[in-house]
């Protein structure tokens, strides 16, 4: 039975406490929620209005898109963004402890460039799990005794989240989701045709034969330093890897700095991704610093849309009457 408050305050702390768990429950099913709830802001973290994560129009399809993979309605998930947009945070810290909490049988696996990386991320995901929002929105989740190192984290109801870097045996672990967040580091290690074969078949021979079913999800998430890379072989149909039934297989969401044709938020050609951020200034400094790396960090274009020799506005179009009448074709 219900006791009147003695005080206005304390029918207000009942009133907080109630919307509190109220999202906290809506958490559970609503990903950004979860994302924006673990991230109180430290200056008044009761307050729900304020999160430390501000969400911009790409997070928000973003979080959509992962709830389907979710539920299984996306099995295959390419994500290619700029960097510091927010990727890694939704997609290998905070998506991984949301399926956890959702469902604590699940395995998981998340695999990156090199060993301590993927542990820094099992770090930050346990870390996730520990703290008393994410227990307020799963409060029967819990660890099994001694099961939460940096790369294995085990939930009392036998789930399973490994964190393994490029290469590692994940051998008799299976996953019901996998998450593979820029598997290569830089540049430098983009341009060795031997470390893209090494990737190649460490994923197509090991990490894809540890899907537990064949509507097992996988999300990769990296940037584009090359053409011949993990996207490249299996979406390119120049690359001599290239299978079409695969290739079928895979969603491919490609949000680069400024928009392109048929932008997949609707954005307009040369519209900023996330201005409130980084605005048109901004990127243009970029780019005009390294014309190239840009082209592959920001539009997720390996090769410049634009050659270093053949400027795209200096290409003049003519139709085929009109041709000089000695030109070789």
């Amino acid at each position: 039975m219900l006791t009147k408050p003695k005080d206005t305050s304390e029918l207000d702390r009942r009133i907080a406490a109630a919307k509190r768990q109220k999202m906290a429950i809506e958490c559970r099913e609503d990903f950004l929620k979860f994302v924006k709830f673990t991230m109180p802001d430290p200056e008044d973290p009761d307050d729900l209005s304020l999160s430390l994560f501000k969400d911009a129009k790409h997070h928000r399809a973003l979080a959509k898109v992962l709830e389907k993979v979710e539920k299984g309605h996306i099995p295959r998930l390419i994500v290619c963004m700029p960097p510091r947009h927010g990727k890694s945070e939704l997609i290998s810290r905070r998506f991984i402890p949301w399926l956890a909490g959702r469902d604590p049988y699940k395995n998981i696996i998340f695999a990156t460039y090199n060993e301590d990386f993927a542990q820094d991320f099992g770090a930050d995901c346990r870390s996730i799990m520990e703290t008393p929002q994410f227990m307020q929105i799963f409060p029967r989740f819990g660890f099994r005794k001694g099961g939460a190192s940096k790369s294995r984290i085990q939930t009392a109801s036998g789930g399973m989240q490994v964190f393994v870097g490029r290469g590692g045996s994940i051998t008799g672990r299976g996953g019901d989701i996998v998450v593979l967040d820029d598997p290569i580091k830089d540049a430098l290690e983009a341009q060795s045709p031997a470390l893209r074969e090494q990737l190649w078949t460490w994923f197509t021979q090991v990490l894809m034969t540890r899907l537990m079913t064949s509507t097992a999800g996988i999300v990769i998430v990296q940037t584009r330093w090359h053409e011949d890379d993990l996207i490249g072989r299996l979406t390119d149909p120049m690359n001599p890897h290239f299978n079409e039934q695969e290739a079928s297989k895979w969603k491919i969401i490609n949000l680069p700095a400024f928009a392109e044709d048929n932008d997949p938020l609707g954005r307009k050609r040369g519209e900023i991704l996330w201005e409130e951020r980084f605005d048109k200034e901004f990127m243009e400094a970029q780019r005009r610093l390294d014309p190239r790396g840009f082209s592959a960090l920001y539009q997720q274009r390996p090769t410049a849309e634009d050659g270093d020799l053949f400027q795209r506005e200096n290409i003049l179009y003519y139709d085929r009457k009109d041709l000089p009448q000695n030109l070789r074709i």
